[in-house]
């Protein structure tokens, strides 16, 4: 079978499909993408977009706009040069938000056509974090929904992570939609007994510390909580005097790359800066360990050495990494917003705090680490439904079975 994948980012999101086709070398895969990693697989091939060129207007509305038609676009004439030379997919996996697949059902109309569908944004989403909303703020929304009526108007399959995102499209859209999470995978973020967190490069070693508050999220989206979650420490810290407060996050590219980087640096300087402004004293301050970016491994071992993982989120797509702290055994205190309820039950796999409110996080994490001795039962249940309804393969099973019963049956070949 010949398949095209269509993405901003080489592999991103479809990682795990092109894994799974790719294991299969019955498959052919040609993967179009402006950034990403190099394809180790003889049969994944990876071909680089060029980015659009940025439109510089005083409109913030007209520059998404032609950014957005300029990358379709660029993808459009390069799925027209493969068609000239003879390429023709079975089946073909686009991403609705990058919006490099505005023409895709032009240039190959046969081709069995699956959508991955991100968001849909509807009046007065979002509005409890950004107060500062113009009154014409629901132009920036309309366009990015343009990218979504024509993704979803033209496929066969549509597909999106969770039943929250599914909710927010029209209904005539919504029911072209099937919930099938990415997943993650469950063999190497998993639970491992009392493993301590020892950092090389700065020579971090809380091995003997008997209790950590982890969190992992980017100071510059309003939607992940960084700064709530950074006005919560003081209290933490001083209801919990051995508690210590880890903070890092992953560089997805690699399992064992130490450094982030000139970006990771530059991302460290910030969130530092930021924790400058917590009021703290020298000894609280010296139970914070802001590390920055660090390879896969070591944020597993971060999840795996945590007693509590924070992960707030706003109402919006929720983040592989809540799934991956509940598969690593962690205590998770997760916003009390609707995604993250999705998944944790308050008191069955998890626990909820508000999000808007530090007072509330301080104080549901405290509570979690007095009763954390009694609470081993939730451990074991956070562990038990990211295996069993967010496992990576059976996710992948899940998704590839329907999408080679539409190959099947709308190029009338056999789809393996």
């Amino acid at each position: 079978m010949r398949i095209l994948f269509l993405h901003k980012t080489f592999p991103g999101s479809f990682r795990l499909l092109v894994h799974a086709f790719g294991t299969q070398p019955e498959n052919t895969i040609l993967f179009l993408s402006e950034t990403g990693q190099k394809s180790t697989r003889a049969n994944v091939r990876h071909l680089r977009l060029a980015p659009p060129l940025k439109h510089t207007s005083h409109d913030p509305v007209e520059n998404d706009l032609l950014l957005r038609y300029r990358r379709a676009a660029r993808a459009g004439n390069a799925l027209l040069l493969l068609s000239r030379d003879g390429y023709a997919p079975d089946l073909i996996c686009a991403s609705s938000s990058a919006s490099g697949s505005l023409f895709v059902r032009d240039v190959f109309p046969d081709a069995f056509y699956a959508i991955e569908a991100d968001w849909f944004y509807t009046r007065g989403q979002q509005t409890f974090f950004n107060h500062d909303i113009a009154p014409a703020g629901f132009a920036p929304a309309r366009i990015r929904n343009l990218w979504e009526y024509n993704a979803l108007g033209d496929c066969d399959f549509a597909f999106t992570s969770s039943a929250w995102q599914k909710s927010h499209y029209p209904d005539f859209l919504s029911q072209k939609l099937h919930v099938i999470h990415h997943g993650i995978n469950t063999a190497f973020f998993s639970s491992t007994p009392h493993e301590a967190f020892v950092d090389e490069e700065t020579r971090l070693n809380l091995a003997k510390v008997a209790e950590i508050v982890s969190f992992s999220g980017p100071y510059w989206d309003p939607s992940r909580g960084f700064s709530q979650f950074l006005q919560a420490v003081p209290q933490i810290l001083a209801a919990r005097p051995k508690c210590h407060i880890l903070m890092l996050w992953p560089d997805r590219r690699s399992k064992s790359r130490q450094s982030g980087g000139t970006a990771g640096r530059e991302e460290t300087e910030k969130h530092s800066q930021l924790l400058a402004g917590i009021p703290l004293s020298g000894k609280a301050r010296s139970r914070v360990h802001l590390l920055g970016v660090r390879s896969l491994v070591k944020y597993r071992q971060m999840l795996r050495a945590s007693t509590v993982h924070v992960y707030l989120t706003a109402p919006h797509a929720l983040s592989t990494g809540f799934l991956e702290a509940m598969a690593c055994g962690a205590f998770v205190v997760g916003s009390d917003t609707a995604p993250v309820k999705e998944v944790l039950e308050h008191g069955k796999n998890g626990f909820l705090c508000d999000y808007m409110e530090p007072d509330s996080i301080a104080k549901t994490v405290t509570g979690v680490l007095e009763l954390a001795p009694k609470l081993a039962f939730i451990r074991k249940e956070a562990r038990q439904i990211v295996t069993q309804e967010y496992n990576a393969a059976l996710q992948a099973e899940r998704l590839i079975a329907p999408l080679r019963e539409g190959v099947s049956k709308k190029c009338g070949i056999s789809s393996g």
